[in-house]
């Protein structure tokens, strides 16, 4: 809720803050086995977040990630994720996911694979640090190869600087 607080003034014009690589981490962590914890980020993708400043805590956020730009610290686990059954970036170059704020998180859809399913993400802010978080059953979106060694649960955090791109007019 800090970011709430954080966006609040007497400006009603909307606030857009670029999510772009060099300010943002996208993650990720699946548990081998579901017990050994393998974690990788995206090095491509691009959206924003906006922010109106009219309504304390509302808020947009698009974001379109390149799926195939994983970095996993094995290459060899890259090759295996970039197949069918996982993320198949030739068939399904990007995931996709949109929302919105509603009570402390950012309700939305990602489109992974080409199904879209709801997934809302816990948010927290700390200063100009956003960050959202979630949990997903990857069968939901058909990622079911190596069930028993990929495990089901794959956290997904975004963690980004805010920076904004359209800045209000002065208050007068």
């Amino acid at each position: 809720m800090g970011m709430l607080a954080l966006t609040h003034n007497a400006c009603a014009a909307p606030v857009v803050y670029p999510i772009t690589p060099a300010d943002t981490i996208i993650g990720f962590r699946a548990f081998a086995l579901s017990v050994v914890p393998i974690g990788g980020f995206f090095s491509a993708f691009q959206g924003t977040l906006t922010l109106d400043q009219a309504t304390p805590g509302a808020c947009q956020v698009v974001v379109s990630i390149r799926t195939a730009s994983l970095h996993l610290p094995n290459p060899a686990i890259v090759a295996d994720v970039e197949r069918r059954g996982f993320l198949d970036p030739q068939d399904f170059p990007a995931m996709i996911y949109h929302g919105h704020c509603a009570g402390g998180q950012i309700e939305g859809v990602l489109t992974l694979r080409g199904i879209s399913r709801p997934l809302a993400m816990k948010i927290s802010s700390k200063g100009s640090l956003f960050v959202a978080t979630a949990a997903i059953d990857r069968f939901n979106w058909d990622v079911d190869a190596r069930p028993v060694l990929a495990g089901r649960t794959i956290d997904i955090s975004i963690q980004t600087r805010l920076q904004a791109i359209e800045t209000p007019p002065p208050v007068r």
